[in-house]
């Protein structure tokens, strides 16, 4: 009976997992950006990570007769008596723009499925920079106390951490480093 239930707890996690991922894809594919941040569940703010679409240029057509002026480039066309001017447009940056970016912390979650064995392997795999005694450490310190910061990196990277993480069926979530309020602090650390 108890093995039938964990079955059922490990399907249960591979769908969200599964969840998680279909949705940063349609997210991508539509690029839609909400502000907001946390662990990756399933809602709609978790997709503040993605980049901001750029306008694309605008084309102009116009006649070769004078007019227009202005220092803009002129690319013709095959057709004689027409040409394209494109106009890049740019965007004010805004002062949210202007910070510094902030660091992110890596969390990993204890999960009482995966064993110490297989976290090391997904660990090391994933995040490059901690090797297996650190990885080791980080699962001890993580059955102990429920979490364990990974690594602090910016917030791109820490996603890309994190995904990689839930891909390999472990539980991690990403956290601003300013608003992180829980232990797991390894003693060796990873990038801190």
């Amino acid at each position: 009976m108890r093995e039938r239930e964990r079955e059922r707890e490990v399907i249960e996690i591979k769908m969200k997992s599964i969840i998680v991922m279909m949705m940063a894809c349609v997210s991508m594919m539509t690029r839609n950006t909400v502000s907001g941040f946390t662990s990756l569940g399933t809602n709609k703010s978790n997709l503040s990570f993605l980049p901001k679409r750029k306008a694309p240029p605008t084309a102009l057509s116009m006649s070769d007769k004078g007019g227009g002026g202005g220092s803009t480039e002129k690319a013709r066309g095959k057709k004689r008596g027409l040409s394209t001017i494109t106009k890049d447009r740019t965007e004010l940056k805004s002062e949210e723009d202007k910070k510094p970016e902030e660091m992110w912390r890596v969390i990993l979650h204890n999960d009482e499925i995966n064993t110490f064995q297989y976290a090391v392997i997904a660990i090391c795999k994933t995040i490059g920079t901690i090797d297996r005694k650190k990885a080791f450490d980080m699962c001890v310190v993580t059955h102990a106390e429920g979490k364990c910061t990974l690594t602090k990196s910016y917030k791109d990277q820490a996603m890309k951490y994190c995904l990689g993480l839930q891909r390999n069926g472990l539980t991690a979530s990403i956290a601003p480093d300013s608003k992180f309020d829980g232990g797991g602090e390894p003693e060796a650390g990873g990038q801190e």
